[in-house]
């Protein structure tokens, strides 16, 4: 079933009129206004730009309305009328999703903010008054310096003399599409600043033509939602690749000559690599020493190594005796390269309205994954080269060795 029919049979289904008071629509609304602050504050991560439209206008609705059900607490006992029973059902079924999933809120609803537009217009008074039922305002942060446009729509707008208070400028309103939108200019510069930890309003005047007298003068004090400079702090893990030499040292031999005679006997030995090489192990030609071990006889002794003979893999060397004998040891280190990986990992804090590209080295294998953490400590993991969320926009690029990360509203 879809979201608007759902909602429409809780709106037609929801309360029987007898069983309603003024009572009921009093605590309803007070409860609905301490749930949505206290899912702003809470604010699980920054807002997609869908729902911070709906936040923003829910906790504009939620004074609005608490601003006109103030008159009706003397009378609590008093059964609802259709249209405050309408109220009702509008402020519990609105209660019911937040308390379920923002998602089902959002799911399906023209700007994210239908149901608030249409509980709105139904507050008493509203078909009476210039009444604002939606605010578009843009994301802000500490300070910056630059023009937002805060669109308004609601009913009986159209006002030459509407303007709003935003940062202490006023600003008449800029432009009027029909009774039913209207918008606002405001040129802020770096001396404009806001506080992400507390309550940021801003003024909105409408005015009521008379046909006799002065236009009458509504005030609305809606909410906005300020983000810190830093928004995020995004670690990036990757794979990397590099040589280690393996070593393996004193590997030893020997060659042997042995004579009876008055002639001398030589005796050369190849001395081939201990570990394997197909393994891609070789000799440390530095590292080979030979020397006399043992002999006796009238001429006895060792050559070697010899580098004309020396290969990666070997060399040669020899004893000689004459009417006695020799040995010849030679010692000898080995070591083969191998490729090892490791992870390791880069970090960038993103601000507001920033972007940063993070060279990589030449060494680089591949991604891991990558976690950007919000001001708020919430976290969000991903192993894709690619992603947006909460407007971090991330990028890796493995063949240009380099990672982009920015602020992105869009």
């Amino acid at each position: 079933m879809k979201p608007k029919i759902m909602l429409m049979l809780i709106l037609i289904c929801g309360y029987s009129l007898s069983a309603q008071t003024v009572g009921t629509l009093v605590a309803g609304a007070k409860t609905l206004d301490n749930t949505v602050n206290t899912a702003i504050e809470k604010a699980d991560n920054v807002l997609s730009d869908q729902q911070r439209t709906l936040y923003i206008n829910l906790l504009n609705y939620t004074s609005y309305l608490n601003g006109v059900v103030k008159s009706l607490g003397d009378d609590a006992d008093r059964s609802l009328t259709q249209k405050e029973l309408a109220i009702l059902n509008d402020v519990n079924a609105i209660n019911g999703k937040l308390e379920s999933s923002i998602g089902d809120l959002l799911n399906g609803l023209e700007d994210g903010s239908t149901t608030i537009e249409n509980a709105a217009a139904r507050i008493i008074g509203s078909d009476k008054s210039p009444s604002p039922t939606f605010f578009k305002i843009p994301m802000l942060t500490a300070a910056q310096n630059k023009n937002i446009v805060i669109d308004i729509k609601g009913v009986r707008l159209n006002n030459n003399k509407n303007y709003i208070v935003f940062a202490g400028k006023t600003i008449p309103v800029t432009s009027i599409s029909s009774e039913k939108l209207i918008s606002f200019t405001i040129p802020l510069t770096q001396a404009d600043l806001f506080s992400p930890d507390s309550i940021n309003t801003f003024k909105l005047f409408l005015f009521q033509k008379r046909l006799i007298g002065k236009d009458k003068e509504y005030i609305y004090t809606p909410r906005f939602i300020v983000v810190p400079k830093n928004l995020a702090t995004v670690k990036t893990f990757y794979k990397v690749q590099y040589k280690v030499r393996e070593e393996s040292n004193g590997q030893t031999d020997i060659v042997h000559a042995t004579s009876g005679s008055n002639k001398t006997k030589d005796v050369e030995k190849q001395f081939n690599i201990y570990n394997s090489a197909a393994e891609g192990w070789k000799i440390d030609k530095n590292s080979v020493v030979c020397w006399k071990e043992s002999g006796n006889g009238d001429k006895h002794g060792f050559g070697g190594p010899y580098r004309h003979t020396m290969t990666d893999v070997s060399f040669v060397a020899k004893a000689y005796a004459k009417d006695g004998h020799a040995t010849c040891r030679c010692k000898w280190n080995e070591y083969r390269i191998v490729p090892k990986d490791s992870i390791e990992t880069s970090e960038v804090k993103i601000d507001f309205n920033q972007q940063e590209i993070v060279s990589l080295p030449d060494n680089l294998i591949s991604l891991v994954r990558t976690e950007a953490k919000y001001y708020d400590g919430s976290v969000f993991k991903s192993a894709s080269s690619s992603f947006k969320n909460n407007y971090i926009e991330f990028n890796f690029r493995q063949l240009e060795k380099v990672f982009e990360v920015k602020f992105s509203a869009k």
